[in-house]
């Protein structure tokens, strides 16, 4: 969708990363490998969201970082994290926590639409507006609830479909672009 140019021009590109909660066993247990990072349990899983800002935000630079601690927990130092980046012609944000329920989230903001992308359950919803100037808004905003209803439900089916065939592609298509950048000496 975005490489064919169906959102237009990138505008904002945000990334919501919840990790593990406060509360869970690997949180809890202040032996976990996690803990051994200096940035923790979020350090150690910023590098996924990064990788994916790269890819949509051209020229990517890291604008400023605000770390937070909302827990308890002595041994973490920080357990909510926001990125403010900057790109080419875009503007985005990576926000990581372990303090709001597990998701991985992306919202690409175009100039022709907007991409609502949930990498957990692979789901993906288009926005494309609507124009309303002499129209019922009710039955334009029936219309749109109806179509995203439809594009969850089909990025749902073919989920599962690619499960069951075995073929869930996130990560191998992540591992195979990294081993490319490296044999061919690019970014």
């Amino acid at each position: 969708i975005v490489s064919r140019g169906d959102i237009g021009n990138i505008i904002r590109v945000d990334i919501r990363h919840g990790l593990d909660r406060i509360d869970s066993p690997i949180i809890t247990d202040p032996t976990h490998w996690y803990h051994k990072h200096s940035g923790g349990i979020i350090g150690e899983a910023l590098p996924h969201p990064v990788y994916i800002a790269r890819e949509l935000l051209e020229d990517l630079q890291v604008v400023d970082v605000y770390a937070k601690k909302f827990g308890k927990i002595e041994y973490m130092h920080f357990d909510e994290l926001q990125v403010n980046l900057q790109g080419k012609s875009c503007i985005g944000t990576i926000a990581s926590s372990c303090n709001w329920p597990e998701l991985f989230t992306i919202d690409i903001l175009g100039t022709k639409s907007n991409l609502h992308v949930n990498l957990y359950n692979q789901t993906i919803v288009q926005y494309t507006g609507m124009y309303t100037e002499g129209k019922n808004r009710a039955f334009l905003y029936g219309k749109a609830n109806l179509n995203q209803s439809l594009q969850i439900l089909s990025s749902t089916v073919s989920a599962a479909i690619r499960v069951f065939r075995g073929k869930h592609l996130a990560h191998p298509l992540l591992v195979n672009k990294f081993i490319e950048s490296i044999r061919n000496d690019t970014e």
